[in-house]
């Protein structure tokens, strides 16, 4: 395998993504299409390429690309059922990455695991207190939503308790998860409550494009790691 084909990858999805965000302000509809629906499988094509790993980690990892893919996808779509579908798929993918980052670290309440707790529940309890009023029928899928996606945030403080894994859930999984947080947040704000989506898209994609980058760069971390052990055990 060429070595140099992921980093090639990532320049080429860095420059899909700067194609998109000028998209966004230029009010260039089809090319906003086009490329954000190339985001997601550029990195499944970079965790491919960049291990010839065919651990359940690495499956399942490319499955919580796949969906985050399917919940792009769905909500370019108008209206309340692609909304709602959009979010499902984006609940599967969290749900996987928090499958994934339980098995690589069993939950124990100890060291930074607290930080964690202490940050995920003062974001969603914020977002919360700004939204509930706005939310409507939202309300309850919105919340299980939040709830989600905090626990997977507090997985990610969990995973440096691990010797192996301390470094990678630092410099990858715990900023990956808050750019993730960061811009479903954006997200909602804007959509329940200031409704001023050329303004705040930019950001929004901007986020979450970098939370995808960092978690999928996390788990070819990990991979690696894991294969190196394997080679001196």
């Amino acid at each position: 395998m060429n070595k140099q084909l992921p980093q090639l990858i990532v320049l080429l999805f860095s420059l899909t993504l700067c194609v998109h965000l000028y998209s966004v302000v230029s009010h260039m509809t089809a090319i906003r299409v086009i490329t954000k629906c190339l985001l997601l499988p550029l990195l499944i094509i970079y965790l491919i390429v960049s291990t010839s790993d065919t651990s359940v980690i690495k499956k399942t990892a490319l499955f919580a690309l796949f969906f985050s893919w399917l919940g792009d996808v769905l909500l370019i779509g108008d209206g309340t059922l692609f909304f709602l579908a959009g979010m499902l798929a984006f609940m599967l993918t969290h749900i996987l990455n928090g499958m994934l980052l339980i098995k690589l670290q069993p939950f124990r309440f100890k060291g930074s695991s607290w930080v964690g707790i202490l940050l995920a529940t003062g974001a969603i309890g914020l977002i919360y207190y700004w939204l509930h009023d706005y939310l409507g029928t939202f309300l309850v899928p919105i919340v299980i939503y939040m709830v989600l996606i905090a626990a997977v945030w507090v997985c990610t403080f969990n995973l440096s308790n691990h010797v192996n894994y301390r470094w990678i859930a630092f410099y990858f999984f715990i900023p990956g998860m808050f750019f993730f947080v960061l811009s479903d947040a954006l997200l909602a704000l804007n959509k329940f409550l200031f409704h001023f989506p050329e303004r705040w898209d930019v950001w929004v994609m901007l986020t979450y494009a970098s939370a995808q980058l960092f978690l999928t760069l996390g788990y070819k971390k990990v991979i690696v790691v894991q294969s190196e052990a394997d080679t001196t055990s």
